[in-house]
């Protein structure tokens, strides 16, 4: 199993923009572009969208700079393969965080499918309902 540590990541980091390293250069880029895509999508309360903006900032992480881990992407594809329109890595780079997304009333339904797939290690899983921090599409204005 790869162990991420965020420290080391970030002084890689930090390396690389000193040396203008291309496929940073692109990540940074293609994740303003992702961003301002997501954002039009939120505010549209456009939950395809947000799904799709979700997606692609994950491959952008795991194939330009590598932050994901195996064992991410198994949990991952079984996210996706259980009905979650999006499922994205999450955290401070220790590994093992992921944020899926799937509408309200298909949210146990998925949940099902997923704590029932073979061979699959799941420590824990969190449904995240409305709240000050996490509105609902439709539930409340997004605009600021």
């Amino acid at each position: 199993s790869q162990v991420k540590n965020s420290a080391t990541h970030l002084k890689s980091i930090r390396g690389r923009a000193r040396m203008s390293d291309p496929p940073l250069r692109q990540y940074m880029n293609d994740c303003s572009d992702c961003v301002e895509h997501l954002w039009d999508a939120i505010q549209a309360e456009d939950y395809f969208a947000v799904a799709h903006g979700m997606n692609r900032a994950h491959g952008l992480m795991r194939d330009l700079q590598g932050m994901s881990t195996s064992r991410i992407e198994a949990i991952r594809t079984a996210m996706l393969t259980s009905g979650f329109g999006a499922a994205k890595l999450s955290g401070s780079g220790g590994g093992g965080s992921i944020v899926g997304l799937t509408p309200i009333d298909s949210v146990n339904e998925c949940i099902e499918k997923l704590v029932r797939q073979p061979g699959l290690q799941l420590a824990q899983v969190f449904v995240v309902e409305e709240s000050i921090g996490a509105l609902t599409f439709g539930s409340a204005s997004t605009s600021s």
